[in-house]
């Protein structure tokens, strides 16, 4: 959606323009299919994080995309959808929510014993010990923690957040560098659309396990490539104002 939004607005190929146009629905429909509770919390933070981020005269029209994405949401859920969602605001009475909360305390336990991780899938192995009265209500006899951030930490040990944590920091700190040094509206936005949809994405990481999946690791690659082609922007105004210079009479 972040995407969807730079093609928009800030870039003024039509042709892209018409894709996002035709993308932006069916990326909705993506999140009303999948049902997840996480990921729309996520989207609300994302958009959040849009206003917040945004330039000062911009922030009005992403306020209007936002209540565009929220009346698409409304238009094309169904009953299913947001029964689910609505059971984000009574979790205390919501199986599926209290039984994450009880894998967070054991996956605390665990680390206490653990400080320094108990290895790869280590949670996941070590759960019928520190979740027993869960595992027992499970076929396999095992459970994941549903947090990334747990999942690293009773894994890999307090080192392995504090890496994993450093390395998040160092890509928000190469996007943050293209938006302070750029004057080019569309890279501008190309890194916050980049940052938006990595804060998203680790909102939602909160409540599911995604260390091993893709999709964080496509947006930090994606935030290298941003940083390069904004290196070599920079690079050729910086030849051509060389260029210019020579060019004047002394």
């Amino acid at each position: 959606l972040p995407f969807v939004l730079l093609f928009l607005f800030f870039v003024k190929n039509k042709k892209q323009r018409a894709l996002a146009l035709v993308a932006g629905p069916l990326v909705i429909n993506t999140f009303i299919l999948c049902n997840s509770r996480g990921a729309t919390i996520a989207m609300v933070i994302a958009l959040a994080c849009t206003l917040i981020l945004a330039k000062s005269g911009h922030r009005l029209k992403m306020a209007m995309a936002g209540v565009g994405v929220l009346g698409m949401f409304l238009l094309m859920a169904d009953a299913q959808f947001i029964t689910r969602q609505q059971s984000t605001l009574n979790y205390e009475e919501e199986a599926t929510a209290q039984g994450r909360i009880n894998n967070w305390g054991s996956a605390m336990r665990l680390l206490q014993d653990r400080p320094w991780g108990a290895g790869g899938y280590g949670y996941n192995e070590l759960s019928p010990i520190y979740a027993a009265d869960i595992t027992a209500e499970r076929t396999t006899g095992k459970i994941s923690p549903h947090n990334t951030w747990i999942l690293v930490s009773t894994e890999w040990g307090l080192q392995g957040l504090f890496l994993f944590l450093a390395f998040i920091g160092s890509t928000f700190r190469l996007l943050h560098r293209i938006r302070k040094e750029t004057n080019d509206l569309t890279a501008y936005y190309r890194s916050l659309a980049i940052q938006i949809g990595l804060i998203g994405t680790l909102a939602a990481a909160t409540f599911s396990d995604r260390l091993y999946g893709e999709s964080i690791y496509w947006l930090c690659a994606l935030a290298i490539v941003a940083y390069r082609m904004h290196q070599n922007e920079a690079a050729v105004v910086e030849v051509r104002q060389t260029e210019d210079h020579r060019e004047q009479p002394i």
